[in-house]
């Protein structure tokens, strides 16, 4: 969204169910980390609008948050469980 026109300006997809419960956005705003019903916890480069990486939870997924680095993740999942994730890119080889 661009907030100061109230248009939007992007359309993320990738996810096969909604996405409901969990959606957080980095500090600086350029990566969102999005969870959905279809066990899936995608991370977006909001840049570019491409997705990053992909991450398959055993049930469903009710929060993430992310870290002001934008790398480090963490999802709970609906049995109370906490999954500490860390993004590493091809380019940090």
């Amino acid at each position: 969204w661009d907030l100061l026109a109230g248009v939007t300006t992007a359309t993320l997809e990738g996810h096969v169910d909604r996405v409901v419960r969990g959606l957080a956005v980095s500090a600086d705003g350029s990566r969102a980390v999005s969870a959905s019903d279809d066990l899936r916890v995608k991370v977006w480069d909001l840049d570019t609008g491409e997705l990053v990486a992909t991450f398959t939870a055993d049930v469903e997924v009710v929060s993430t948050a992310i870290d002001a680095t934008g790398r480090g993740i963490v999802v709970g999942d609906r049995l109370g469980q906490l999954h500490r994730l860390r993004l590493v890119l091809p380019d940090d080889e």
